[in-house]
């Protein structure tokens, strides 16, 4: 089974956050969940963060104003936006940096299916389809993204969709999965959002760093949760690409 998507483009910014609709409240119950102890809670005046929400209010108020006017599009976009607050999560493949360049420059290049129209939002949200893998081409390539630094899953041109199946590898060539395979334990599929304060004037800079300095909860493929120092390896790294890409989201 595939996990659930991240469906929604608010501007350039992408949500890095599971679609609710995906998982509440059947599975997660209570969103809330989704806030690390360790979150400070504050919020931040990055521009890029500034179009991502109303500019007052809270979840609740958002959560609660949409469900009342029955927009559940709206609603669906703050419950998405909830689960971002404290966790990262693209729902493709990656094992380093390269590939994770490949994912953020891929999905924002994907062209976007509809146009919407959320509550107290000005910026244009767009809806996107993350159900399937990604072809890298320089066409519509993100300007903020090096395309010379991205590569797909396994250094291909092609960034894979995370999958669940019965086996405990990531294979990216069926013919020849003996190379072209990767243990579950080393994929990243969520980890605690972080940042650097030089970046505060377009992101949330480190506001969005839960424990500093010290590093990071890494959540992988096979389902075992790990602390990782800062800088340390993929994906808690000291790249300056990675840390502006993550300081983007969770703020309100």
């Amino acid at each position: 089974c595939a996990p659930f998507g991240n469906p929604f483009m608010n501007g350039m910014t992408l949500f890095s956050a599971p679609d609710a609709f995906s998982v509440y409240p059947e599975y997660l119950t209570d969103l809330a969940i989704a806030k690390c102890p360790s979150d400070s809670g504050s919020g931040a005046g990055g521009q890029y963060v500034a179009t991502r929400l109303p500019g007052s209010g809270d979840f609740e108020t958002w959560v609660t104003q949409a469900h009342h006017g029955e927009d559940r599009i709206s609603e669906q976009y703050f419950l998405s936006a909830q689960l971002g607050r404290s966790y990262a999560y693209k729902g493709y493949a990656a094992t380093t940096v390269e590939e994770y360049y490949g994912i953020w420059g891929g999905m924002g290049s994907l062209g976007y299916t509809a146009e919407l129209s959320i509550i107290e939002i000005t910026a244009p949200v767009r809806l996107k389809d993350f159900d399937g893998d990604i072809k890298l081409t320089e066409d519509m390539w993100p300007s903020m993204v090096d395309f010379n630094k991205a590569s797909g899953s396994a250094g291909g041109d092609t960034v894979y969709r995370l999958r669940e199946g019965i086996e405990r590898f990531f294979i990216t060539d069926i013919n020849n999965p003996g190379a072209g395979t990767s243990a579950q334990s080393t994929i990243a599929v969520s980890w605690d959002t972080f940042g650097n304060p030089e970046h505060a004037a377009a992101t949330a800079g480190i506001h969005v760093f839960n424990h500093v300095p010290g590093g990071c909860n890494v959540l992988y493929m096979d389902g075992h949760v790990q602390f990782v120092r800062y800088p340390g390896r993929f994906p808690i790294v000291n790249d300056d690409g990675m840390l502006k890409e993550n300081g983007h989201f969770g703020l309100y």
